[in-house]
């Protein structure tokens, strides 16, 4: 037998929001918030999840972003862009 769950009242997810720990809890941000962030055009953001250039959620029709993803890919690609530079200037000398 399967039960069908019953959606939780307004009173218990504003209970739940507030014991969450806010270290575990990263609200999600735009398309349009990531690309003033980094004087990008947001259509490039939409591109760039699409093309899993940039860690996003499709949420509908929407995308949405963690600011640790896009810290940890921008990372990422600055090491991996540095190791590539190291080896190209060791190959020149």
């Amino acid at each position: 037998m399967h039960t069908i769950p019953v959606s939780p009242e307004p009173a218990v997810i504003e209970f739940l929001f507030a014991q969450a720990d806010p270290a575990l809890f990263e609200p999600l941000i735009s398309a349009k918030d990531v690309a003033e962030s980094f004087h990008i055009k947001e259509r490039t953001v939409l591109r760039w999840a699409r093309e899993g250039k940039i860690p996003g959620y499709k949420c509908g029709k929407f995308w949405r972003f963690r600011s640790s993803d896009l810290n940890h890919a921008l990372l990422l690609t600055v090491d991996s862009f540095s190791s590539q530079s190291a080896r190209v200037n060791q190959e020149v000398k």
